[in-house]
């Protein structure tokens, strides 16, 4: 008597936990397509610049870069990028010139250049002058970013800055001075002006 209705019961509860699992199944396969897809840059791309961080000799090149919501001012973005850009001055320096600047400090302290010296010497570094952003060299665009958890639209910029050598050759002199005295400081001047000059012929 209660047989057929049991069954029927059965057989509900099974085709609504198949539809659920069928349903979990598709959202799950939908997230990690979605999370699979690359980036896009909406509108047209951005410019070849921005892969142009290095030195001709007199100068040294970085690219700032920052992201961050729409919500946040496109001003507000293009500082970020400002500032990063100014931060990655010691790091982007061509390896040649921290080479030389190694050699130059070790030679001042006595050291020879040890690295080590030299990596905690680096990170005491600061207040380098001069650096300036290239006012044509600025390029904001919006970018769709995909994930499994969905997709975000946020404003990614680029800014372009540059910093005379001599203007860094003079913070790192400052930080000498600052920590070992004016006598290692000159030192460390007489030693990178030689330096730079046989470079230069």
């Amino acid at each position: 008597m209660f047989k057929i209705p049991l069954i029927i019961l059965l057989v509900g509860v099974l085709v609504s936990c198949s539809s659920r699992q069928s349903v979990n199944t598709d959202l799950d396969e939908l997230a990690i397509e979605r999370g699979a897809r690359e980036d896009k840059v909406v509108g047209e791309d951005f410019p070849d610049w921005i892969h142009d961080s290095g030195s001709d000799g007199e100068f040294i090149y970085t690219v700032g870069t920052a992201e961050y919501p729409l919500t946040k001012p496109g001003s507000y973005v293009v500082e970020a990028a400002s500032l990063d850009g100014r931060g990655k001055v010691l790091q982007d320096a061509p390896s040649d010139y921290k080479a030389i600047i190694q050699s130059a400090i070790g030679e001042s302290l006595g050291a020879h250049g040890d690295f080590n010296q030299m990596k905690i010497f680096v990170t005491e570094v600061k207040g380098v002058q001069g650096i300036k952003v290239d006012s044509k060299k600025i390029a904001c665009r919006k970018i769709k970013r995909y994930s499994t958890a969905g997709t975000k639209l946020n404003r990614l910029c680029y800014v372009y800055t540059y910093v005379p050598i001599a203007k860094l050759n003079e913070a790192y002199a400052r930080a000498l001075k600052d920590k070992y005295g004016v006598d290692k400081a000159n030192k460390f001047k007489e030693i990178l002006q030689s330096q730079l000059s046989k470079l230069s012929q």
